[in-house]
């Protein structure tokens, strides 16, 4: 059996995505990952790689659900949404990331 772990990481590196102007490039274990949050290399961040499964309320929360796929149980219920690499203006996307935050 294998294991997928999302995890807080630091950001690795960051870069202006070359065709677009709101989006960044920010490299987190090793993968590059699109996204509009504005990060330094060095902060801190949840790395979603693909294939994570992720709750209706955060996929929704993070407006994420139109580069997901929906898993739906028997009954045709969607109970979670999968991760996928996007392509972001003509950029593989591996993954989502999100600022830490605290549920507490």
């Amino acid at each position: 059996m294998s294991t997928l772990s999302v995890e807080v990481s630091p950001v690795l590196s960051v870069r202006k995505h070359e065709n677009a102007d709101r989006l960044n490039i920010v490299t987190v274990k090793g993968w590059e990952v699109c996204t509009t949050e504005t990060y330094a290399a060095g902060d801190l961040c949840v790395y979603f790689p693909p294939n994570s499964i992720v709750t209706p309320a955060l996929a929704e929360q993070f407006d994420i659900v139109k580069y997901t796929a929906p898993v739906k149980n028997l009954e045709g219920v969607v109970t979670g949404y999968r991760i996928k690499v996007a392509r972001l203006r003509g950029f593989p996307s591996y993954g989502f990331i999100a600022k830490p935050w605290n549920d507490t």
